[in-house]
């Protein structure tokens, strides 16, 4: 065992428990939506499938080494089993029913003051860019960055002639 706080007995449970001890922080399942979601380190993001499989490929793998650095043999051999796909998928079905994995999709994107941006979340109220965090809980990030410096001559120009104002 690699670690004695968690269930001793080796099976998907235990793999599934030890994937979210090590990638719990970046993922969350979805019920509604029969779907895993992934932190960018911008925003949430909807997996297709291969960001969960790698993150419980990756705990295997951690878990060999921790069984040949600890010379667990019944956790080699257990760990050798678990790399096969089945078991993979089983690990990560028992992980989606893990307490606080799951999220309901309306938690998402509730925070109409927040606009993420790829160096940054602004907050709109303040107009400062600040770090991003994934407790926002945001699924979506422009494409563009926040220079509160830049300027836009030509977007500027155009609100003059629509509304016809003299620029003055």
């Amino acid at each position: 065992q690699a670690d004695g706080t968690l269930e001793t007995a080796h099976g998907d449970l235990f793999n599934a428990e030890w994937m979210m001890r090590r990638h719990g922080a970046t993922l969350r399942y979805c019920p509604p939506w029969k779907k895993w979601l992934y932190w960018t380190g911008t925003h949430w993001h909807r997996d297709h499938g291969n960001e969960v499989m790698e993150c419980a490929r990756e705990t295997i793998r951690y878990l060999g080494h921790q069984a040949l650095d600890a010379q667990d043999a019944v956790l080699l051999k257990h760990v050798a089993k678990s790399l096969n796909h089945q078991p993979l998928q089983r690990m990560i079905a028992q992980a989606s029913t893990l307490p606080g994995v799951s999220i309901e999709p309306e938690l998402f994107d509730q925070q109409p003051y927040l606009l993420n941006c790829p160096n940054g979340t602004i907050d709109l109220t303040q107009g400062t860019l600040m770090p991003h965090e994934s407790a926002h809980l945001l699924t979506k990030c422009l494409d563009v960055e926040y220079h509160p410096e830049a300027t836009c001559p030509t977007w500027v120009a155009f609100l003059w002639r629509v509304m016809d104002i003299q620029a003055g």
